[in-house]
């Protein structure tokens, strides 16, 4: 907590300090302008700077802008994506290095629920893209797990043999899965989605799997419809025969209608 106040003023602290340097640096041209055309134009000018200004540190969808650019964690609906991954669309997040890190979502997590186990693959396995990488299991249901990049199985996350539910807690960091290490030294990323496209393709994925979920919901509101997902508990209200449409539909990689229904 005491780090995530310190962050925040030094963003606001960055922010004063950035529009006062740009009103700085406009006072040469503005004296420019007073001196060549008229010091009403450059007063008109300064002032439409100044407010400018003041409406955009007031501005709350600004500040919503700055805070998305500065995080690297955003929620939506109660789950959260990374914006220092590249996802894929079988819901894999990628993150660059020297080897390629690979892991499963917070919306996988969330719909399978508490992982019990892991099946790893061998270290010094070649896997190409699309061929299964890796297997969770929640009690009675099983989720095969296909690579989204083409390499040679670097590690594994061993820790997960005896703390499989870090996928669950710690999706993006402790409960990283495969790394592999591309033959070529770099991976195909035309499937892989990052950035803005990335954020809107997992909000998108979201409102689906929200859709697909009872209408009478605890998070729900008034009118009937999901607003946030618990993540702990959501796959409660997911039955055995949902799941496997919703895996097959959602989790398999491949591309689909915006109407698909997994319900």
């Amino acid at each position: 907590m005491q780090y995530a106040v310190i962050r925040r003023n030094l963003k606001d602290v960055t922010l004063a300090a950035a529009i006062t340097g740009a009103i700085v640096l406009t006072l040469p041209l503005l004296a420019t302008i007073a001196v060549v055309v008229r010091p009403i134009v450059a007063l008109g000018i300064a002032l439409v700077m100044v407010l400018v200004c003041i409406a955009c540190g007031l501005s709350t969808r600004f500040r919503v802008w700055l805070d998305e650019h500065d995080s690297t964690e955003i929620t939506y609906r109660g789950l959260h994506f990374r914006t220092d991954t590249r996802l894929s669309l079988n819901h894999c997040w990628v993150r660059e290095g020297a080897s390629y890190s690979i892991g499963a979502d917070d919306l996988i997590q969330a719909a399978l629920g508490p992982v019990t186990s892991v099946d790893l693959p061998a270290v010094g396995l070649k896997i190409r893209q699309g061929d299964p990488l890796f297997r969770l299991r929640s009690r009675t249901r099983t989720l095969e797990v296909r690579s989204p990049i083409t390499g040679t199985v670097a590690a594994s996350n061993d820790a997960l043999q005896d703390t499989p539910g870090l996928v669950n807690e710690h999706p993006y960091t402790a409960g990283w899965i495969v790394r592999l290490t591309p033959d070529t030294g770099r991976v195909d990323s035309g499937r892989l989605l990052k950035g803005r496209p990335a954020r809107a393709w997992f909000n998108r994925e979201v409102d689906h799997f929200c859709l697909s979920l009872p209408k009478r919901f605890d998070t729900a509101s008034e009118a009937g419809a999901v607003t946030s997902v618990p993540a702990d508990t959501v796959h409660l209200w997911i039955d055995d025969s949902s799941w496997r449409r919703l895996a097959s539909a959602m989790f398999s990689g491949q591309p689909r209608h915006d109407s698909t229904s997994y319900s």
